[in-house]
């Protein structure tokens, strides 16, 4: 079977970079490589990039142009920071098909049910769901380091808020972990950030 390559060279001269336009770019980093996309299966269409505003982006554009019946299953990161002298980002981007930790979406949702099997009102729904991430504060439980995680195609917003919001937060874990604060998980990154929404509004913080 013949593998076909293609480089849009043209359309990658028009991003504007923070310190320097594409000119800038010394030749022998040029092209610039925006993402890969592969067919591994027949129905299947993988998106590779080692930008997170990337990724969303490349949701954002082909949701529209492939339509409905065409969504994001999963979602797979390398959660972790690269430092400029660990390696060219084509080498550095093959991490995430090493010792990949799969997430069976079946499981959460067996934990779910147990921990509301008794709930009959939303005073219990809310009990049991701060009881449920008090839980996995406690654990210490974290992200792995390459995970491969289930998206909801169902519950996901036309602009992708959910895939956003959920790589925006892995993000700050491993700005956080870069800069030693090794202790903090994802789940413990999320309640920052909504008790810091929540004061933000004039909100009590939970206790």
């Amino acid at each position: 079977m013949a593998l076909h390559s293609c480089h849009y060279h043209g359309e990658a001269k028009s991003l504007r970079f923070v310190a320097a336009g594409y000119d800038d770019v010394p030749k022998e980093r040029q092209p610039i490589i925006l993402g890969r996309i592969r067919f591994p299966k027949s129905g299947g269409m993988t998106l590779q990039t080692n930008s997170i505003e990337r990724a969303v982006a490349a949701a954002r554009f082909f949701a529209p142009h492939l339509g409905p019946r065409v969504v994001a299953m999963r979602c797979r990161v390398v959660n972790r920071c690269f430092a400029a002298d660990e390696g060219a980002p084509d080498e550095l981007i093959k991490t995430l098909d090493r010792e990949v930790t799969v997430i069976d979406p079946r499981a959460a949702e067996v934990e779910w049910e147990e921990d509301v099997k008794d709930v009959s009102s939303m005073e219990d729904y809310e009990r049991a769901s701060a009881k449920r991430l008090e839980k996995k504060l406690e654990s210490g439980k974290d992200v792995p380091l390459v995970e491969d995680y289930p998206l909801a195609p169902e519950e996901e917003t036309p602009d992708f808020q959910h895939l956003s919001m959920g790589l925006s937060f892995r993000l700050m874990r491993a700005v956080e972990h870069w800069r030693g604060n090794t202790h903090l998980t994802l789940t413990a990154i999320i309640v920052r950030a909504v008790e810091e929404g929540m004061r933000g509004q004039g909100g009590a913080s939970p206790a």
